[in-house]
């Protein structure tokens, strides 16, 4: 195993906001926490009230990127990914979620234990402490549309639960993909790939993503300590 605060230096971080507000604040904060190098924001939202709030709760240092309108998550987190000037390793995630600590630490060593892996993503909790199916297997055409048309009205129909992967591993595992609300990965294979594909506005751009990743030959990887 390496020493993972060894690569805290290593890594840097985006976070793509859209009005988030007060959720906002406490994301920074918490990813600042963990020690990243380098930590930009980009605003789909209102740039000048995502100011206003990182000021105000002193994280006056935070870079904004304000796109002006809402590009969607995939095309505000390559405006981020392309600001990025440190870190080997980079965090992409949503506003309202908070990262625990020694999260990023676990992310970054399964990286370094696992060369293969381009992309890691942690267990996600939802505020009441459910773990929300973050790690899942690409799926079939029939279920991703089946999923699409009942999953909000129908959580629990049958082809919602095909796509999303039954239980969550209990060890660092290779998946088909994960989720886009929080990843770490190797900032050189994402400018490899082409980052997301701006195509996607939500919802679809981080499966796409750890696809062609597979396709360029790497691997993406789940780690349930993070």
């Amino acid at each position: 195993m390496t020493d993972p605060s060894a690569g805290r230096s290593r890594r840097a971080a985006v976070v793509v906001d859209y009005d988030a507000g007060l959720f906002l604040a406490d994301c920074v904060h918490s990813l600042e926490d963990e020690g990243v190098a380098e930590l930009i924001v980009v605003e789909n939202g209102d740039a000048d009230a995502a100011r206003a709030t990182l000021d105000t709760h002193g994280l006056e240092k935070t870079p904004v990127i304000a796109t002006g309108r809402n590009l969607g998550y995939g095309a505000g987190a390559n405006r981020g990914l392309a600001a990025i000037e440190h870190g080997e390793h980079v965090v992409v995630c949503n506003p309202d979620l908070v990262v625990h600590p020694g999260a990023l630490d676990r992310l970054g060593s399964a990286l370094d234990d696992h060369p293969e892996w381009a992309i890691v993503g942690p267990r996600i909790l939802t505020p009441e402490g459910v773990a929300y199916p973050s790690a899942r297997r690409f799926p079939a055409p029939s279920s991703a549309a089946g999923h699409a048309l009942l999953g909000v009205l129908f959580p629990n129909n049958g082809f919602t639960r095909q796509y999303r992967t039954p239980g969550l591993p209990d060890r660092p595992t290779e998946v088909d993909w994960v989720s886009g609300a929080c990843l770490l990965a190797r900032r050189s294979v994402l400018e490899d790939v082409g980052g997301f594909d701006e195509g996607y506005f939500m919802f679809a751009e981080d499966m796409d993503l750890c696809w062609r990743v597979g396709r360029a030959g790497w691997r993406v990887g789940f780690e349930p300590a993070a």
